[in-house]
């Protein structure tokens, strides 16, 4: 650790007196309050429940992804050279224009806000006797942490593996103090802390949470499923999420839904373990220049109701994404049973189980096609099922910020995936296919003042 007063850190740290500032939530009313220094419980849950800082989550790697395509006049109308770059998967150390990365700034921010909230609820334990209250400042805080870690090694560490697990990651900031930088950490070092960050919160948090954008026993379990997947360990992966569903299995009826309104999908829905969202981009989120890609399009059933909910046909033909679980232009990327359900049918999948895995798929797909049209799938009778499986989860989960992650653990295994080519006019960009080809750099301020 290094005693300099990083400029990054400093506003991430004064962002806390900000994050008091509480926002309606989309199922109940929070706190509303005005103070000077957090100092009580309330004040600390004032903190963590601030949706607009703490339920953000990564948005560079869905540009990056293979959902979408631009033509070369809407990419040219987008200025932002950070957007640009991405989109084009021009990985390199300015490739941020200088200007603010949301997708580093945001987890810490939330990192060091929850290290914050951990300290101050340390010392109310001798003092109040509200030890509830408290256990769920501290669970919650454990657990924020450890979402913001997945999020960052998602975009920013390679693809986890034995060989990789000794190699620089990101800075690991375990403290509120911003007059001490953080050292990089190893890679395994930052997938044992969001471990260790979820072992400690799991027995003080509520089984399910009263609003959706607060953490859960169900949540803590969704997150370890997905962090283990993004590792490849599907075993793990698998218990995780069975042990999320056995809190936690409702499905959306799809047939219940609108498909004409311009979001079908309501906000805080019944399938939504932890909420957090994306970002926006104007140009992925809003223009009708952001075009599905035609094959993922067709991929779907005619009886596939999630062809008319997820996407619309503008009047100039191309298709647009409508789905996300915001019920908004903002990309929902959350834990949802919907996710969970998946996970339990690749890993059961991968572990010789086809008739669990299989099982757990058609639970989803029926809950998504037109009443009595859904067949459940014989998985005798595929030549590729694991290749049906990981379809299948492309098309439910598209723009839920798990593509990028999955391309990065199914490059060398996949072969149909890749490589990953954009096309803008008459250039062709293609991606290399090198395990460092998916990690985005680490901004030059960050690295310049170290």
């Amino acid at each position: 650790m290094k005693n300099k007063l990083n400029p990054i850190f400093t506003t991430m740290i004064i962002s806390i007196i900000h994050l008091l500032t509480s926002c309606e939530e989309f199922l109940d009313q929070k706190p509303n309050l005005s103070i000077e220094a957090p100092e009580t419980i309330t004040d600390l849950q004032a903190i963590l429940d601030n949706e607009s800082i703490m339920n953000y989550s990564t948005i560079l790697d869905i540009v990056a992804s293979d959902d979408y395509y631009h033509s070369l006049e809407g990419f040219e109308s987008e200025d932002k050279e950070l957007y640009r770059n991405a989109h084009i998967r021009s990985f390199h150390p300015d490739m941020y224009g200088g200007t603010s990365n949301g997708d580093w700034v945001y987890p810490y921010k939330q990192i060091f806000a929850a290290n914050f909230c951990l300290e101050q609820a340390n010392e109310l334990i001798v003092s109040d006797a509200n030890t509830e209250a408290i256990n769920n400042i501290m669970g919650s805080a454990w657990f924020i942490r450890a979402y913001a870690l997945a999020e960052l090694v998602k975009v920013f560490a390679p693809q986890y593996s034995s060989a990789a697990a000794s190699h620089l990651s990101i800075p690991l900031p375990l403290k509120s103090d911003v007059t001490t930088v953080p050292d990089y950490m190893s890679v395994q070092k930052v997938y044992d802390q969001i471990f260790e960050d979820l072992e400690r919160a799991l027995p003080l948090l509520p089984s399910t949470p009263k609003f959706r954008s607060r953490p859960s026993k169900s949540a803590i379990h969704a997150l370890r499923a997905r962090v283990y997947l993004m590792m490849k360990q599907y075993e793990k992966a698998w218990m995780e999420a069975d042990a999320s569903l056995a809190i936690d299995d409702q499905l959306m009826d799809f047939n219940q839904l609108n498909p004409s309104l311009n979001f079908p999908v309501p906000l805080g829905n019944e399938e939504v373990i932890y909420h957090t969202l994306a970002p926006t981009f104007t140009s992925i989120n809003v223009s009708p220049e952001a075009r599905i890609d035609t094959t993922l399009y067709k991929s779907y059933h005619d009886d596939d109701l999630r062809k008319s909910i997820y996407f619309l046909i503008n009047p100039q033909g191309h298709i647009n994404y409508k789905g996300s679980f915001t019920s908004g232009y903002s990309f929902f990327t959350g834990l949802t049973v919907s996710e969970m359900l998946l996970i339990k049918a690749e890993c059961a999948l991968r572990m010789e189980n086809p008739v669990i895995a299989f099982a757990a798929l058609d639970k989803l797909l029926k809950s998504r096609y037109s009443e009595g049209s859904y067949d459940p799938v014989s998985y005798q009778d595929l030549a590729d099922p694991l290749g049906f499986v990981l379809m299948e989860r492309r098309k439910e989960i598209v723009f839920r910020g798990r593509r990028w992650s999955d391309l990065k653990r199914l490059l060398g295994e996949r072969t149909e995936l890749f490589p990953l080519i954009r096309k803008l006019g008459d250039q062709e960009y293609v991606m290399g296919e090198e395990p460092d080809s998916f990690v985005f750099p680490i901004p030059e301020e960050e690295l310049q003042n170290r």
